[in-house]
Protein backbone atom coordinates (compact mmCIF):
# COMPACT_ATOMS: atom_id res chain seq x y z
CA UNK A 1 0.00 0.00 0.00
CA UNK A 2 1.52 3.27 -0.92
CA UNK A 3 1.61 6.20 1.72
CA UNK A 4 1.10 9.72 0.89
CA UNK A 5 1.39 13.03 3.18
CA UNK A 6 0.71 16.66 1.02
CA UNK A 7 0.79 19.62 2.36
CA UNK A 8 -1.10 22.12 0.32
CA UNK A 9 -0.90 25.67 0.31
CA UNK A 10 -2.51 28.69 -1.21
CA UNK A 11 -2.13 32.38 0.33
CA UNK A 12 -4.22 35.72 -1.74
CA UNK A 13 -4.78 37.89 1.27
CA UNK A 14 -2.07 39.13 3.45
CA UNK A 15 -2.92 41.37 6.43
CA UNK A 16 0.47 43.70 6.22
CA UNK A 17 0.60 44.11 2.40
CA UNK A 18 -2.03 46.81 0.71
CA UNK A 19 -4.98 45.81 -1.06
CA UNK A 20 -3.13 45.69 -4.65
CA UNK A 21 -0.42 43.44 -3.53
CA UNK A 22 -3.14 40.52 -2.61
CA UNK A 23 -3.21 37.24 -4.76
CA UNK A 24 -6.03 36.54 -6.64
CA UNK A 25 -5.37 33.19 -7.42
CA UNK A 26 -2.99 31.39 -5.14
CA UNK A 27 -6.08 30.11 -3.52
CA UNK A 28 -7.62 28.47 -6.37
CA UNK A 29 -4.09 27.28 -7.38
CA UNK A 30 -4.04 25.44 -3.80
CA UNK A 31 -7.74 23.94 -4.02
CA UNK A 32 -7.09 22.75 -7.80
CA UNK A 33 -3.84 21.04 -6.80
CA UNK A 34 -5.53 19.65 -3.65
CA UNK A 35 -8.23 18.17 -6.19
CA UNK A 36 -5.22 16.75 -8.48
CA UNK A 37 -3.68 14.75 -5.49
CA UNK A 38 -7.46 12.90 -4.69
CA UNK A 39 -8.71 12.19 -7.93
CA UNK A 40 -5.50 11.18 -10.01
CA UNK A 41 -2.91 10.01 -7.84
CA UNK A 42 -5.46 8.50 -5.26
CA UNK A 43 -4.35 10.42 -2.16
CA UNK A 44 -6.53 10.15 0.36
CA UNK A 45 -8.62 12.82 1.79
CA UNK A 46 -7.05 12.73 5.57
CA UNK A 47 -3.46 12.14 3.46
CA UNK A 48 -3.95 16.10 1.91
CA UNK A 49 -4.21 19.66 4.26
CA UNK A 50 -5.24 22.39 2.90
CA UNK A 51 -4.01 25.40 4.03
CA UNK A 52 -5.70 28.79 1.99
CA UNK A 53 -7.69 31.78 3.53
CA UNK A 54 -10.61 29.62 3.94
CA UNK A 55 -9.72 26.14 4.68
CA UNK A 56 -11.43 24.30 7.66
CA UNK A 57 -9.38 22.53 10.53
CA UNK A 58 -8.70 18.94 9.51
CA UNK A 59 -7.23 16.13 12.19
CA UNK A 60 -7.53 18.69 15.03
CA UNK A 61 -5.23 21.44 13.33
CA UNK A 62 -5.84 24.81 12.03
CA UNK A 63 -5.25 25.49 8.41
CA UNK A 64 -5.02 28.96 8.14
CA UNK A 65 -2.23 29.83 6.61
CA UNK A 66 -0.30 31.84 9.15
CA UNK A 67 2.92 31.21 10.80
CA UNK A 68 2.05 29.35 14.31
CA UNK A 69 -0.31 26.90 12.50
CA UNK A 70 2.10 25.85 9.87
CA UNK A 71 4.84 25.36 12.40
CA UNK A 72 2.07 22.79 14.36
CA UNK A 73 1.50 21.37 11.19
CA UNK A 74 5.08 20.90 10.43
CA UNK A 75 6.19 19.74 13.22
CA UNK A 76 2.86 17.23 13.84
CA UNK A 77 3.78 16.10 10.11
CA UNK A 78 7.44 14.82 10.66
CA UNK A 79 6.85 13.31 14.42
CA UNK A 80 4.29 11.08 12.73
CA UNK A 81 6.50 8.32 12.53
CA UNK A 82 4.79 6.70 9.45
CA UNK A 83 7.26 5.58 6.89
CA UNK A 84 6.01 7.56 3.14
CA UNK A 85 6.37 6.88 -0.08
CA UNK A 86 5.63 10.26 -1.33
CA UNK A 87 5.53 13.52 0.06
CA UNK A 88 4.20 16.74 -1.04
CA UNK A 89 4.89 20.12 -0.42
CA UNK A 90 3.29 23.01 -2.15
CA UNK A 91 3.31 26.82 -1.71
CA UNK A 92 1.56 29.14 -3.53
CA UNK A 93 2.05 32.86 -2.31
CA UNK A 94 4.50 35.62 -1.80
CA UNK A 95 8.18 34.85 -1.17
CA UNK A 96 11.12 36.77 0.70
CA UNK A 97 14.40 36.88 1.14
CA UNK A 98 16.24 38.42 4.42
CA UNK A 99 18.91 40.83 4.92
CA UNK A 100 21.13 37.47 5.24
CA UNK A 101 20.21 35.95 2.17
CA UNK A 102 17.98 33.28 3.68
CA UNK A 103 14.73 32.85 1.87
CA UNK A 104 11.10 32.78 3.47
CA UNK A 105 7.63 31.97 2.29
CA UNK A 106 5.82 34.79 3.14
CA UNK A 107 2.07 34.02 5.03
CA UNK A 108 -0.82 35.39 6.35
CA UNK A 109 0.26 37.45 8.82
CA UNK A 110 4.06 37.79 8.02
CA UNK A 111 5.50 41.35 7.43
CA UNK A 112 7.65 41.68 4.83
CA UNK A 113 10.52 44.14 5.63
CA UNK A 114 13.59 41.89 5.67
CA UNK A 115 14.97 42.85 9.62
CA UNK A 116 11.09 41.06 10.43
CA UNK A 117 10.89 38.29 8.39
CA UNK A 118 13.32 35.71 10.95
CA UNK A 119 10.12 36.11 13.02
CA UNK A 120 7.23 36.45 11.39
CA UNK A 121 7.70 34.26 8.27
CA UNK A 122 9.00 31.00 7.47
CA UNK A 123 11.97 30.04 6.38
CA UNK A 124 12.62 27.62 3.51
CA UNK A 125 15.23 26.30 5.57
CA UNK A 126 12.80 25.28 8.13
CA UNK A 127 10.51 23.73 5.84
CA UNK A 128 13.09 21.44 4.01
CA UNK A 129 14.71 20.09 7.64
CA UNK A 130 10.90 19.30 8.57
CA UNK A 131 10.59 17.58 5.35
CA UNK A 132 13.59 15.88 5.46
CA UNK A 133 13.09 14.56 8.62
CA UNK A 134 9.81 12.78 7.50
CA UNK A 135 12.18 10.27 5.46
CA UNK A 136 9.66 9.57 2.94
CA UNK A 137 11.07 7.80 -0.01
CA UNK A 138 10.17 10.87 -2.46
CA UNK A 139 9.93 14.39 -1.66
CA UNK A 140 8.59 16.59 -4.09
CA UNK A 141 8.78 20.56 -3.22
CA UNK A 142 6.63 23.38 -5.64
CA UNK A 143 6.99 26.53 -5.13
CA UNK A 144 4.55 28.90 -7.38
CA UNK A 145 6.19 32.71 -5.92
CA UNK A 146 7.42 35.41 -7.32
CA UNK A 147 3.75 36.76 -8.09
CA UNK A 148 3.39 39.64 -10.37
CA UNK A 149 1.67 41.80 -8.65
CA UNK A 150 3.59 41.71 -5.53
CA UNK A 151 6.37 44.73 -4.96
CA UNK A 152 8.66 43.08 -2.57
CA UNK A 153 11.52 41.01 -3.00
CA UNK A 154 9.59 38.41 -4.44
CA UNK A 155 9.39 39.29 -7.46
CA UNK A 156 12.24 37.36 -9.25
CA UNK A 157 14.42 34.18 -8.67
CA UNK A 158 17.56 36.52 -8.38
CA UNK A 159 16.62 37.60 -4.78
CA UNK A 160 14.74 34.20 -3.91
CA UNK A 161 15.78 30.89 -4.39
CA UNK A 162 19.32 29.75 -4.27
CA UNK A 163 19.68 28.86 -0.57
CA UNK A 164 16.54 26.47 -1.56
CA UNK A 165 18.49 25.34 -4.26
CA UNK A 166 21.54 24.50 -2.23
CA UNK A 167 19.67 22.89 0.28
CA UNK A 168 17.38 20.45 -1.88
CA UNK A 169 20.36 19.66 -4.23
CA UNK A 170 21.93 18.38 -0.62
CA UNK A 171 19.01 16.18 0.04
CA UNK A 172 17.89 14.84 -2.77
CA UNK A 173 14.59 16.48 -3.31
CA UNK A 174 12.34 16.85 -6.30
CA UNK A 175 12.38 20.62 -6.23
CA UNK A 176 10.16 22.26 -9.01
CA UNK A 177 10.28 26.40 -9.46
CA UNK A 178 7.75 28.51 -10.94
CA UNK A 179 10.24 30.34 -13.40
CA UNK A 180 13.82 31.31 -14.40
CA UNK A 181 16.16 33.43 -12.24
CA UNK A 182 15.33 37.00 -13.03
CA UNK A 183 11.64 36.22 -14.31
CA UNK A 184 8.14 36.94 -12.38
CA UNK A 185 5.07 34.23 -11.95
CA UNK A 186 2.26 35.22 -13.74
CA UNK A 187 -1.41 34.68 -12.56
CA UNK A 188 -3.97 35.31 -15.12
CA UNK A 189 -7.25 36.15 -15.25
CA UNK A 190 -8.95 34.42 -17.68
CA UNK A 191 -7.70 31.21 -16.14
CA UNK A 192 -8.66 32.26 -12.71
CA UNK A 193 -4.71 30.26 -11.94
CA UNK A 194 -1.38 31.01 -12.14
CA UNK A 195 0.14 30.00 -15.57
CA UNK A 196 2.67 27.70 -13.86
CA UNK A 197 0.63 25.70 -11.40
CA UNK A 198 -2.13 25.65 -14.21
CA UNK A 199 0.57 23.79 -16.53
CA UNK A 200 1.77 21.72 -14.29
CA UNK A 201 -2.03 20.40 -13.45
CA UNK A 202 -2.42 19.48 -16.97
CA UNK A 203 1.01 17.86 -17.30
CA UNK A 204 0.60 15.82 -14.40
CA UNK A 205 -2.47 14.59 -15.63
CA UNK A 206 -1.22 14.11 -18.94
CA UNK A 207 1.98 12.42 -18.09
CA UNK A 208 3.69 9.88 -15.57
CA UNK A 209 7.65 10.16 -16.11
CA UNK A 210 9.65 13.79 -14.57
CA UNK A 211 11.09 14.50 -17.85
CA UNK A 212 7.96 14.25 -19.64
CA UNK A 213 6.41 16.64 -16.89
CA UNK A 214 9.23 19.05 -17.46
CA UNK A 215 9.31 19.17 -21.04
CA UNK A 216 5.19 19.44 -21.24
CA UNK A 217 5.10 22.35 -18.25
CA UNK A 218 8.01 24.10 -19.81
CA UNK A 219 6.70 24.51 -23.22
CA UNK A 220 2.94 25.26 -22.07
CA UNK A 221 4.11 27.90 -19.47
CA UNK A 222 5.47 29.73 -22.26
CA UNK A 223 2.59 29.20 -24.70
CA UNK A 224 -0.03 30.38 -21.83
CA UNK A 225 2.02 33.31 -20.88
CA UNK A 226 2.53 34.21 -24.98
CA UNK A 227 -0.91 34.06 -25.37
CA UNK A 228 -2.16 36.00 -22.82
CA UNK A 229 0.91 38.66 -23.90
CA UNK A 230 2.46 38.13 -20.59
CA UNK A 231 6.46 37.84 -20.48
CA UNK A 232 8.39 34.93 -20.67
CA UNK A 233 8.32 32.66 -17.70
CA UNK A 234 10.33 29.37 -17.24
CA UNK A 235 9.82 26.79 -14.89
CA UNK A 236 12.51 25.17 -13.20
CA UNK A 237 13.10 21.40 -12.15
CA UNK A 238 15.91 20.83 -9.88
CA UNK A 239 16.18 16.87 -10.23
CA UNK A 240 18.93 14.81 -7.94
CA UNK A 241 20.06 12.45 -8.72
CA UNK A 242 19.64 12.37 -12.29
CA UNK A 243 18.35 9.10 -13.28
CA UNK A 244 15.10 9.82 -11.48
CA UNK A 245 14.21 11.73 -15.13
CA UNK A 246 12.88 8.70 -16.02
CA UNK A 247 10.68 7.94 -12.58
CA UNK A 248 7.45 8.75 -11.74
CA UNK A 249 7.09 12.55 -10.10
CA UNK A 250 4.78 10.56 -7.63
CA UNK A 251 5.47 7.01 -7.36
CA UNK A 252 2.68 4.77 -7.42
CA UNK A 253 3.97 1.57 -8.41
CA UNK A 254 6.58 1.18 -5.78
CA UNK A 255 7.48 -2.31 -6.94
CA UNK A 256 8.00 -1.30 -10.34
CA UNK A 257 10.26 1.67 -8.65
CA UNK A 258 12.60 -0.14 -6.55
CA UNK A 259 13.16 -2.33 -9.10
CA UNK A 260 14.31 0.69 -11.66
CA UNK A 261 16.23 2.14 -8.46
CA UNK A 262 17.82 -1.48 -8.17
CA UNK A 263 18.96 -2.06 -11.06
CA UNK A 264 20.08 1.88 -11.72
CA UNK A 265 22.39 1.78 -8.68
CA UNK A 266 24.45 -1.22 -10.06
CA UNK A 267 24.89 0.07 -13.41
CA UNK A 268 25.45 3.61 -12.32
CA UNK A 269 29.00 3.38 -12.00
CA UNK A 270 30.21 2.10 -15.26
CA UNK A 271 28.11 4.19 -17.75
CA UNK A 272 28.23 3.28 -20.99
CA UNK A 273 29.34 5.58 -24.19
CA UNK A 274 26.06 5.39 -26.20
CA UNK A 275 26.71 4.98 -30.07
CA UNK A 276 26.67 9.06 -30.05
CA UNK A 277 29.11 9.34 -28.18
CA UNK A 278 30.94 7.04 -30.24
CA UNK A 279 30.34 8.59 -33.73
CA UNK A 280 31.27 12.18 -31.77
CA UNK A 281 34.79 11.15 -31.11
CA UNK A 282 35.33 10.18 -34.63
CA UNK A 283 34.04 13.15 -35.92
CA UNK A 284 36.26 15.15 -33.77
CA UNK A 285 39.48 13.25 -35.23
CA UNK A 286 38.35 13.95 -38.56
CA UNK A 287 39.77 17.04 -40.66
CA UNK A 288 37.15 19.14 -41.86
CA UNK A 289 36.11 19.16 -45.84
CA UNK A 290 35.83 23.38 -46.87
CA UNK A 291 35.29 24.66 -49.97
CA UNK A 292 37.67 26.92 -51.14
CA UNK A 293 37.32 31.05 -50.57
CA UNK A 294 40.00 33.47 -52.18
CA UNK A 295 41.41 35.14 -49.38
CA UNK A 296 40.59 32.86 -46.35
CA UNK A 297 42.99 31.99 -44.00
CA UNK A 298 43.43 28.91 -41.51
CA UNK A 299 43.15 29.33 -37.52
CA UNK A 300 43.65 26.85 -35.15
CA UNK A 301 41.07 25.81 -32.33
CA UNK A 302 40.64 23.05 -29.70
CA UNK A 303 37.72 20.97 -29.13
CA UNK A 304 36.11 18.19 -26.71
CA UNK A 305 34.15 15.76 -26.04
CA UNK A 306 32.15 15.31 -22.60
CA UNK A 307 29.63 12.08 -21.57
CA UNK A 308 26.53 12.80 -19.28
CA UNK A 309 28.52 13.81 -16.32
CA UNK A 310 30.74 15.93 -17.94
CA UNK A 311 33.55 14.16 -17.78
CA UNK A 312 35.98 14.89 -20.79
CA UNK A 313 36.10 11.71 -22.86
CA UNK A 314 38.75 13.29 -25.62
CA UNK A 315 40.09 16.42 -26.28
CA UNK A 316 41.94 17.54 -29.50
CA UNK A 317 43.43 20.31 -31.80
CA UNK A 318 42.02 20.81 -35.17
CA UNK A 319 42.31 23.01 -38.37
CA UNK A 320 39.31 25.10 -40.10
CA UNK A 321 39.82 28.37 -42.32
CA UNK A 322 37.63 32.18 -41.65
CA UNK A 323 37.70 35.19 -43.87
CA UNK A 324 38.55 38.77 -42.18
CA UNK A 325 36.32 41.14 -42.62
CA UNK A 326 37.09 44.67 -40.96
CA UNK A 327 34.84 47.79 -40.21
CA UNK A 328 36.47 50.71 -38.74
CA UNK A 329 39.21 49.73 -35.66
CA UNK A 330 36.67 46.45 -35.11
CA UNK A 331 37.69 42.57 -37.18
CA UNK A 332 34.63 40.25 -38.12
CA UNK A 333 36.04 36.77 -38.16
CA UNK A 334 33.70 34.83 -39.89
CA UNK A 335 34.46 30.97 -40.16
CA UNK A 336 33.57 28.89 -43.23
CA UNK A 337 30.55 26.54 -42.90
CA UNK A 338 30.92 23.46 -45.27
CA UNK A 339 26.83 22.99 -46.66
CA UNK A 340 25.28 19.58 -46.25
CA UNK A 341 22.39 17.90 -45.01
CA UNK A 342 21.20 17.08 -40.96
CA UNK A 343 18.13 15.79 -39.06
CA UNK A 344 17.16 18.90 -37.42
CA UNK A 345 14.85 19.14 -34.30
CA UNK A 346 15.43 16.53 -31.40
CA UNK A 347 15.65 13.02 -31.62
CA UNK A 348 15.42 12.72 -27.32
CA UNK A 349 12.15 10.53 -26.04
CA UNK A 350 9.48 12.98 -25.21
CA UNK A 351 11.14 16.03 -26.94
CA UNK A 352 9.26 19.45 -26.52
CA UNK A 353 6.37 19.50 -29.43
CA UNK A 354 8.08 22.96 -30.67
CA UNK A 355 11.59 20.72 -31.42
CA UNK A 356 9.42 18.28 -33.44
CA UNK A 357 8.98 16.55 -36.23
CA UNK A 358 12.47 15.28 -36.71
CA UNK A 359 13.31 16.54 -40.03
CA UNK A 360 15.88 16.35 -42.88
CA UNK A 361 17.33 20.22 -43.88
CA UNK A 362 20.03 21.07 -46.11
CA UNK A 363 21.49 24.36 -46.38
CA UNK A 364 24.51 25.84 -48.82
CA UNK A 365 27.67 26.78 -47.33
CA UNK A 366 27.89 29.76 -45.49
CA UNK A 367 30.40 31.84 -43.63
CA UNK A 368 29.10 32.57 -39.97
CA UNK A 369 31.02 35.19 -37.00
CA UNK A 370 33.04 33.04 -34.91
CA UNK A 371 31.44 34.78 -32.10
CA UNK A 372 28.16 36.75 -30.96
CA UNK A 373 28.87 40.49 -32.13
CA UNK A 374 31.20 42.24 -29.89
CA UNK A 375 29.72 45.62 -27.99
CA UNK A 376 33.07 47.10 -30.07
CA UNK A 377 31.76 45.42 -33.47
CA UNK A 378 28.29 46.82 -32.73
CA UNK A 379 29.43 50.13 -32.00
CA UNK A 380 31.85 50.22 -34.84
CA UNK A 381 28.52 49.42 -37.27
CA UNK A 382 26.40 51.92 -35.26
CA UNK A 383 28.69 54.63 -36.07
CA UNK A 384 27.72 53.77 -39.71
CA UNK A 385 25.21 56.13 -41.71
CA UNK A 386 21.58 55.24 -41.01
CA UNK A 387 19.56 52.76 -43.56
CA UNK A 388 16.62 52.70 -41.71
CA UNK A 389 16.54 53.43 -37.96
CA UNK A 390 18.67 54.80 -35.47
CA UNK A 391 21.31 52.28 -33.46
CA UNK A 392 22.44 53.44 -30.09
CA UNK A 393 26.46 53.36 -30.04
CA UNK A 394 26.35 51.60 -26.41
CA UNK A 395 22.89 49.69 -25.88
CA UNK A 396 24.16 48.00 -22.82
CA UNK A 397 26.27 49.65 -20.25
CA UNK A 398 27.53 46.26 -18.50
CA UNK A 399 30.50 44.52 -20.10
CA UNK A 400 33.45 45.47 -21.76
CA UNK A 401 34.42 45.60 -25.45
CA UNK A 402 34.10 42.14 -25.92
CA UNK A 403 30.94 41.22 -24.07
CA UNK A 404 28.28 39.93 -26.69
CA UNK A 405 26.06 42.97 -27.37
CA UNK A 406 22.71 43.03 -25.56
CA UNK A 407 19.77 44.81 -24.77
CA UNK A 408 19.24 45.10 -29.28
CA UNK A 409 16.09 44.18 -30.96
CA UNK A 410 15.49 41.61 -33.32
CA UNK A 411 14.82 45.06 -35.95
CA UNK A 412 17.96 46.22 -34.37
CA UNK A 413 20.11 43.35 -35.45
CA UNK A 414 18.65 43.83 -39.20
CA UNK A 415 19.26 47.53 -39.28
CA UNK A 416 22.80 46.21 -37.82
CA UNK A 417 23.51 44.02 -41.05
CA UNK A 418 22.16 46.49 -43.42
CA UNK A 419 24.74 48.87 -42.75
CA UNK A 420 27.39 46.84 -42.54
CA UNK A 421 26.09 44.69 -45.85
CA UNK A 422 26.08 48.72 -47.46
CA UNK A 423 29.68 49.54 -46.11
CA UNK A 424 31.28 46.09 -46.86
CA UNK A 425 29.37 45.84 -50.09
CA UNK A 426 28.46 42.26 -49.29
CA UNK A 427 25.27 40.65 -48.13
CA UNK A 428 24.90 40.19 -44.33
CA UNK A 429 22.06 39.00 -42.53
CA UNK A 430 21.18 36.77 -39.63
CA UNK A 431 21.18 32.94 -39.67
CA UNK A 432 18.38 31.18 -40.34
CA UNK A 433 16.94 28.94 -38.00
CA UNK A 434 17.94 25.95 -40.28
CA UNK A 435 21.47 27.45 -40.33
CA UNK A 436 22.13 28.11 -36.80
CA UNK A 437 21.33 24.80 -35.92
CA UNK A 438 23.28 23.36 -38.62
CA UNK A 439 26.09 25.33 -37.33
CA UNK A 440 26.17 24.67 -33.89
CA UNK A 441 25.69 20.98 -34.47
CA UNK A 442 29.17 20.80 -36.23
CA UNK A 443 27.76 17.05 -37.51
CA UNK A 444 27.01 16.31 -33.96
CA UNK A 445 23.89 14.25 -32.59
CA UNK A 446 23.82 14.89 -28.72
CA UNK A 447 21.85 16.98 -27.46
CA UNK A 448 25.02 19.82 -27.00
CA UNK A 449 28.20 19.66 -29.67
CA UNK A 450 29.92 19.10 -26.92
CA UNK A 451 28.39 15.64 -25.91
CA UNK A 452 25.72 14.28 -23.55
CA UNK A 453 26.19 17.53 -21.59
CA UNK A 454 27.80 20.48 -20.78
CA UNK A 455 29.81 21.63 -17.80
CA UNK A 456 30.24 25.26 -16.31
CA UNK A 457 33.97 25.37 -17.12
CA UNK A 458 32.84 25.06 -21.15
CA UNK A 459 29.59 27.33 -21.30
CA UNK A 460 27.88 30.36 -19.30
CA UNK A 461 24.57 29.09 -18.12
CA UNK A 462 22.79 28.57 -14.98
CA UNK A 463 24.33 25.78 -13.51
CA UNK A 464 22.45 26.35 -9.76
CA UNK A 465 19.71 23.96 -10.79
CA UNK A 466 22.29 21.27 -12.72
CA UNK A 467 21.69 17.85 -12.00
CA UNK A 468 25.06 17.05 -12.12
CA UNK A 469 26.99 16.92 -8.94
CA UNK A 470 29.59 19.21 -9.70
CA UNK A 471 32.67 20.00 -7.56
CA UNK A 472 31.93 23.73 -7.53
CA UNK A 473 29.08 25.78 -8.63
CA UNK A 474 29.47 28.75 -10.43
CA UNK A 475 27.33 31.57 -10.80
CA UNK A 476 28.58 33.74 -13.08
CA UNK A 477 24.83 36.02 -13.38
CA UNK A 478 25.43 37.78 -16.30
CA UNK A 479 26.98 37.75 -19.55
CA UNK A 480 30.74 36.34 -19.99
CA UNK A 481 33.82 38.02 -22.63
CA UNK A 482 33.38 36.12 -25.99
CA UNK A 483 36.68 34.97 -25.44
CA UNK A 484 36.66 33.47 -21.85
CA UNK A 485 35.67 29.41 -22.88
CA UNK A 486 38.91 27.84 -24.45
CA UNK A 487 36.77 25.53 -26.88
CA UNK A 488 34.98 25.70 -29.68
CA UNK A 489 32.70 23.23 -31.78
CA UNK A 490 33.87 20.96 -35.00
CA UNK A 491 33.58 24.07 -36.74
CA UNK A 492 35.73 26.24 -34.85
CA UNK A 493 33.12 28.35 -33.67
CA UNK A 494 32.31 29.51 -30.07
CA UNK A 495 29.86 30.75 -27.33
CA UNK A 496 26.47 28.40 -28.82
CA UNK A 497 25.23 27.17 -25.64
CA UNK A 498 24.49 29.62 -23.27
CA UNK A 499 25.84 32.98 -22.29
CA UNK A 500 23.23 34.88 -24.92
CA UNK A 501 20.43 33.89 -26.78
CA UNK A 502 20.69 34.66 -30.65
CA UNK A 503 18.21 36.32 -33.32
CA UNK A 504 17.76 34.03 -36.01
CA UNK A 505 15.76 35.00 -39.19
CA UNK A 506 12.57 32.81 -38.78
CA UNK A 507 8.92 33.61 -37.33
CA UNK A 508 8.22 31.54 -34.64
CA UNK A 509 5.86 28.79 -35.44
CA UNK A 510 4.92 26.30 -32.59
CA UNK A 511 6.54 23.22 -34.23
CA UNK A 512 8.12 22.06 -37.48
CA UNK A 513 4.90 21.13 -39.45
CA UNK A 514 5.45 22.21 -42.97
CA UNK A 515 8.93 24.13 -42.30
CA UNK A 516 10.68 24.28 -45.27
CA UNK A 517 13.91 21.48 -45.90
CA UNK A 518 16.35 23.56 -48.26
CA UNK A 519 17.80 25.65 -45.44
CA UNK A 520 15.54 29.27 -46.43
CA UNK A 521 14.48 31.03 -43.40
CA UNK A 522 10.17 30.56 -42.67
CA UNK A 523 8.99 34.04 -43.10
CA UNK A 524 5.37 34.55 -42.41
CA UNK A 525 3.37 36.66 -45.03
CA UNK A 526 0.71 38.01 -42.03
CA UNK A 527 2.07 40.53 -40.38
CA UNK A 528 0.45 39.56 -37.38
CA UNK A 529 2.97 37.55 -36.44
CA UNK A 530 6.08 39.80 -34.45
CA UNK A 531 7.92 36.79 -32.67
CA UNK A 532 10.96 35.59 -33.99
CA UNK A 533 13.18 32.39 -32.99
CA UNK A 534 16.05 33.00 -30.66
CA UNK A 535 18.58 29.93 -30.05
CA UNK A 536 21.16 29.01 -27.98
CA UNK A 537 19.81 29.94 -24.42
CA UNK A 538 21.68 32.39 -21.94
CA UNK A 539 23.51 32.92 -19.21
CA UNK A 540 19.85 33.09 -17.37
CA UNK A 541 19.18 30.08 -18.14
CA UNK A 542 19.40 26.01 -17.24
CA UNK A 543 20.85 23.48 -19.46
CA UNK A 544 17.74 22.01 -20.91
CA UNK A 545 17.51 25.35 -22.86
CA UNK A 546 21.47 25.56 -24.04
CA UNK A 547 21.19 22.39 -25.99
CA UNK A 548 21.65 22.57 -30.03
CA UNK A 549 17.72 21.64 -30.41
CA UNK A 550 16.60 24.00 -28.05
CA UNK A 551 14.23 26.91 -29.39
CA UNK A 552 12.07 30.00 -28.06
CA UNK A 553 10.87 33.09 -29.58
CA UNK A 554 10.68 36.35 -28.38
CA UNK A 555 9.01 39.65 -29.97
CA UNK A 556 10.79 41.78 -32.96
CA UNK A 557 11.02 45.14 -31.08
CA UNK A 558 12.22 43.73 -27.22
CA UNK A 559 15.23 44.04 -25.82
CA UNK A 560 16.68 41.84 -23.16
CA UNK A 561 20.21 41.04 -21.45
CA UNK A 562 20.18 37.77 -22.59
CA UNK A 563 19.36 38.05 -26.07
CA UNK A 564 22.78 38.86 -28.86
CA UNK A 565 23.42 37.56 -32.22
CA UNK A 566 25.75 36.27 -34.78
CA UNK A 567 25.79 37.47 -38.36
CA UNK A 568 26.46 35.29 -41.37
CA UNK A 569 27.06 35.84 -45.11
CA UNK A 570 26.04 33.35 -48.45
CA UNK A 571 29.15 31.88 -50.14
Amino acid sequence: MVRNRAIVIGVNHYEHLSPTEYLQYAMHDAEEMEKLLHNHFSFSEDEILLCTDSSKAKHGLTTKPNKSNLIKILDTTSQRGQKLDNLVFFFSGHGAIDNKNRDYLLLCDSYPKHQYLEHSAISINFVLEHLISCNAKNTVLVLDMCRSQCSIGSKNINEVGLETITLARQKDITTIFACQQGEKSYEITELQQGSFTYALIEGLKKYSLLREVESYLISKTVEINRRYKRPNQTPIFLVQPGYKYDLPLLNLANSRVNEFLGIQEKISHSPPINENLRKLKQLIEQPLLLPSLPNSQEFNFEVVAVDAQGTKIIQSKKKSKEFIEECGDQKFEMVIVPGGSFLMGAAEKNAPKSELPLHTATVDPFLISKYPITKAQWKAVAQLPQIERKLLKSPSRFGSAAHPVVQISWDDAIEFCKRLSEYLKAEYRLPTEAEWEYACRGYSLTPFHFGESITLDLANYDGTHSSQAEVEVIVRGRPTSVKIFPFANNFGLYDLHGNVWEWCMDHWHENYNEAPNNGSAWIDNDSRNTDRVIRGGSWQNTLAFCRSTSRLADTEDNKSDNIGFRIVRCL
